[in-house]
């Protein structure tokens, strides 16, 4: 999205959520969450033995809403039906 509607060359994950943030896509909340989420993924694949099954589960069922929340305002921004 930073790349197609941003015209914008992220360096790295965080770095492409700050874009979409700067852009007017997600709000701050939303960039601190996804940044959250890369995070998680990080340390799922490279850290996976020190994980905590049942937080991460119930971190997802708690925080998922912020998830869409972010997807369809940036859905709404492009002009893509949700």
């Amino acid at each position: 999205m930073a790349r197609r509607w941003l015209n914008a060359q992220p360096e790295t994950p965080t770095h492409a959520f700050n874009l979409l943030r700067d852009g007017g896509l997600i709000g701050e909340e939303e960039r601190r969450e996804m940044v959250n989420i890369v995070r998680l993924r990080n340390l799922l694949v490279r850290r996976y033995w020190v994980v905590d099954d049942r937080r991460i589960y119930e971190n997802a069922k708690k925080n998922f809403e912020k998830v869409l929340k972010a997807l369809k305002r940036a859905c709404a921004y492009v002009g893509v039906p949700v």
